[in-house]
């Protein structure tokens, strides 16, 4: 028997159901601030996993067209993307996927779509200046894919639909990302922390029971 209730409890799975559920109560308040709150979440989440990915990976220049394709592509799949590349030029990034980090339910919510464009958009423009997202097709509209381009040309970009990113990213949001990350790790820790308590308590709640009956079926034997 596994002692451990929520073994299915991946890092994934926990940030898909807040998400969603985050997404759930921002409804109640209307489509413009469920925008605000995507736009604001992705603001943020892009200085932090910019800045990781130059610590892991040792880059203190402008990222080139193939860090910035092996950065996007990391971030969407160690969360759960199917992400690939399709083509890439000085103009424009085109990538491709089949599996929605955030689930099933994504169709719920095309809203989320923007956090994919800010992310992308985001961090092409401080690295190139400019960029521009397509979100040509996505599984949260029901179009069975995903395909995205990031054009970093404005002249490339002209005539195509899209969110437009300029690099005006202030430093103090950059150097906040250490809080962040501080701050996510304390409730991980602390959602981990209790349920192993949890199923310390029933482990020793259950090893007292077998301890009772065993020694009321030694003094009946007696």
């Amino acid at each position: 028997m596994n002692n451990n209730p929520l073994s299915e409890l991946t890092p994934i799975f926990f940030l898909q159901t807040f998400i969603l559920e985050l997404m759930h109560a921002s409804e109640q308040q209307g489509q413009k601030h469920c925008e605000e709150l995507i736009e604001h979440i992705a603001q943020t989440a892009k200085c932090f996993f910019e800045e990781t990915y130059r610590e892991n990976t040792n880059k203190n220049e402008q990222l080139d067209n193939e860090s910035y394709t092996e950065l996007i592509l990391g971030i969407k799949n160690n969360i759960g993307g199917k992400f690939s590349l399709v083509s890439s030029n000085q103009d424009c990034i085109t990538v491709t996927n089949s599996r929605c980090p955030f689930g099933e339910q994504v169709t719920n919510f095309p809203e989320l779509c923007r956090m994919t464009s800010s992310v992308f958009g985001g961090i092409a423009a401080r690295n190139f200046g400019y960029a521009k997202v397509e979100i040509k097709k996505s599984i949260a509209r029901k179009d069975g894919k995903c395909d995205v381009c990031i054009y970093t040309n404005p002249h490339a970009a002209k005539g195509h639909a899209g969110m437009e990113y300029t690099d005006s990213t202030p430093v103090k949001e950059i150097n906040d990302t250490n809080e962040l990350q501080c701050r996510i790790e304390t409730s991980m820790q602390r959602l981990w922390q209790k349920q192993n308590r949890q199923i310390s308590e029933k482990t020793s709640a259950s090893c007292n029971h077998r301890k009772i009956v065993n020694d009321a079926e030694n003094t009946a034997i007696n």
